[in-house]
């Protein structure tokens, strides 16, 4: 990843989705195409993790992102990658106006009874690392005893944030890649328009009636 001097501004556009989800349908090649037509460069980690880079250093960088991407599945809400990408783009605030949806077709979290399959998969991964480590000296497992911590924050969380996407109004993958991402560069392209191509500052229309009087 190179020194903290090196990496990417904050106002670049991150997506966080499951690498499972992606092998199946490309939605994320297919965003990236989208981006590249409206001069935005979309920042994921097949092409900034580098060979012996940190992947939790990348995960930290795109969490605290202004503009990420969400590509929403089951496999997505039952990865540790994806929950640890998920838990700390909300715990660095300003989550609804930071985050933007695709839900994956077939990705079902809106109803209550939805969401209880995925606090079960937690609560299953937590008894399991639990019963594993029973089996051994909990002494010099700090870093086994942090991911069971993890889980266990995962399952604690996903209430809270399944209702909050839940809540907010999304479009599936079919609808965004049949109108090349439309509605989600729409909200980003006013914000992280490419150089040369910065939206006018406030009164520029009355500034330019002004300076042809003159």
């Amino acid at each position: 990843m190179g020194d903290k001097g090196n990496t990417m501004p904050l106002d670049s556009v991150y997506v966080s989705y499951s690498w499972k989800v992606e092998e199946q349908n490309f939605v994320v090649d297919k965003l990236e195409q989208a981006c590249l037509k409206c001069g935005i460069e979309l920042q994921r980690d097949k092409k900034r993790i580098g060979y012996s880079d940190s992947i939790r250093a990348y995960m930290d960088e795109l969490a605290a992102g202004r503009y990420v991407v969400l590509v929403l599945s089951k496999p997505y809400f039952e990865s540790d990658y994806c929950m640890y990408e998920l838990r700390e783009i909300y715990n660095n605030k300003g989550f609804h106006k930071r985050v933007y949806p695709i839900v994956i077709s077939g990705t079902h979290f809106h109803k209550p009874v939805d969401r209880v399959p995925y606090i079960r998969h937690w609560e299953n991964e937590k008894a399991k690392l639990e019963k594993e480590l029973a089996t051994v000296g909990r002494e010099y497992t700090k870093r086994l005893n942090a991911e069971l911590d993890n889980y266990a924050d995962f399952r604690r969380l996903m209430d809270e944030l399944l209702s909050i996407l839940a809540d907010m109004n999304t479009l599936t993958e079919d609808i965004h890649v049949g109108t090349d991402f439309e509605a989600l560069l729409d909200r980003i392209k006013p914000v992280v328009a490419p150089p040369g191509n910065e939206p006018d500052p406030p009164g520029h229309e009355k500034q330019k009636a002004f300076e042809n009087k003159i």
